[in-house]
């Protein structure tokens, strides 16, 4: 069945997921940390080391400026 979670990749999914909820909630670091890529990679490896893929995504995002623009959108209603 293609596009189906696999029982490993909905735990990893929930790791990544609660490393984030972590980053944003930690007061040294806050949501603004979603916004800098150095940041995310250095938090991330130490959070979660062994998901390189979802690290990299992540970090991509963090790039590319998605958490800035999702809170722009919001900010619009």
């Amino acid at each position: 069945m293609r596009g189906a979670m696999t029982s490993s990749s909905r735990d990893r999914t929930a790791e990544v997921a609660a490393a984030l909820r972590s980053i944003v909630t930690d007061p040294m670091h806050g949501p603004a940390a979603l916004s800098d890529a150095a940041v995310m990679s250095n938090l991330l490896k130490d959070l979660i080391p062994d998901a390189h893929r979802e690290n990299a995504v992540v970090v991509a995002a963090a790039e590319a400026g998605v958490a800035d623009a999702l809170r722009n959108y919001i900010a619009q209603g």
